[in-house]
């Protein structure tokens, strides 16, 4: 099991390879927690955005898009894939 800060920022592409965009946050069902917090909690979308020139200068937003976490077919060291058909 992998923790979410070591698969931010991973390249998200399809099974066939398709480049995606970058993970940039995870979204989860429920309340947010403050102060402690469990030890594990699920995933159930992941929120990935392709960047250009001018979005890492943060002259124009990213376009933010997302995918279920059941879609994920593997997190590999340098990228997470995902199935075709939910991809888009």
């Amino acid at each position: 099991m992998k923790r979410l800060s070591e698969i931010l920022y991973l390249k998200v592409v399809t099974e066939d390879g398709k480049f995606l965009g970058h993970a940039i946050d995870f979204r989860s069902a429920g309340e947010p927690e403050h102060g402690d917090s469990r030890d594990e909690r699920a995933v159930d979308e992941i929120v990935y955005a392709r960047f250009g020139m001018l979005e890492r200068l943060g002259l124009r937003k990213a376009e933010e898009k997302t995918i279920p976490m059941n879609s994920v077919r593997a997190i590999e060291e340098d990228r997470i894939v995902v199935a075709d058909a939910e991809a888009g």
